[in-house]
């Protein structure tokens, strides 16, 4: 896809595990070709391999928001992993080349036998919300829709926000006592080694700006919690007790890092 001078390209090369693919993808600035005649330069290019050496990556597709925000979807298999959709990105202050920790978004239930793979991904931008980026892969799962519940092949269409790509989770499942209950804040998708901070608030959904962050939270009247930087794979993690005097009641949570968010999380507390 072209953007903003650039083209941004990715595709599949081989490995050196023997029968299995990793992806590359480039930003290639134009510099006007072909009506220039300036030739085209690589700006940076970056490769994302599977941590499973048995695993292949394939079938990507890109795209690019008017920031410079990236974010590439694709199928990912080995002989022991059904075959998943998986997403990762890159902020634009990231480091040149590279991308964060790919996030599993669907994970088939069975692997198609005697079936043939359709050579199908895209991803394009919400002409309506700037930023907001969907795609559309396959997976292998049941279809409920018929009688005997066969496996079949599927696709599915997932939204992803480059300016709210984190992930959050609260634990644990159950009521939160104060001054009892361990909780256990996690982020994932954060950039390696940055600061995450995770924000609540008891008046619910609203609007909230945290300037040293250059974000606005989707809650009203929000308190900072707590802090933690995130691991070399972009997963922060915070472990307290609830305070004594936290707030009773409804209790809404959201976690930020530069220039990004997650989705709100709700929770109840209970004394």
């Amino acid at each position: 896809m072209y953007r903003n001078g650039s083209a941004w390209v990715v595709h599949a090369i081989g490995d050196d595990e023997p029968n299995t693919a990793k992806l590359r993808w480039h930003q290639i600035a134009m510099n006007g070709w072909p009506l220039s005649g300036n030739i085209p330069t690589l700006v940076q290019s970056g490769t994302i391999d599977p941590d499973d050496a048995s695993a292949s990556a394939l079938f990507p597709a890109i795209h690019v928001d008017d920031a410079g925000n990236m974010a590439i979807t694709y199928n990912e298999c080995s002989p022991t992993q059904h075959i998943a959709i998986r997403r990762t990105i890159r902020k634009h202050y990231d480091a040149p080349g590279t991308t964060r920790a790919p996030i599993t978004v669907r994970e088939s239930t069975a692997s198609p036998v005697n079936a043939a793979w359709a050579d199908y991904s895209q991803m394009d931008e919400d002409p309506a919300n700037p930023g907001v980026m969907w795609s559309h892969l396959e997976w292998f799962g049941i279809n409920a829709v018929t009688p005997d519940l066969v496996e079949k092949r599927r696709t599915s269409v997932v939204r992803t926000d480059l300016n709210k790509s984190l992930t959050f989770e609260i634990g644990p499942e159950g009521p939160i006592r104060r001054g009892v209950t361990s909780v256990h804040l996690e982020t994932r998708g954060a950039a390696p080694g940055g600061l995450v901070r995770w924000f609540y608030s008891t008046t619910g959904c609203g609007s909230t700006t945290i300037l040293p962050l250059q974000v606005t939270l989707e809650i009203g009247n929000a308190v900072f919690l707590a802090q933690a930087l995130a691991d070399a794979e972009g997963t922060a993690v915070k472990n307290f007790t609830m305070p004594a005097d936290f707030p009773l009641g409804e209790v809404w949570a959201q976690s930020a890092e530069y220039q990004n968010t997650s989705e709100v999380v709700k929770r109840i507390i209970v004394d």
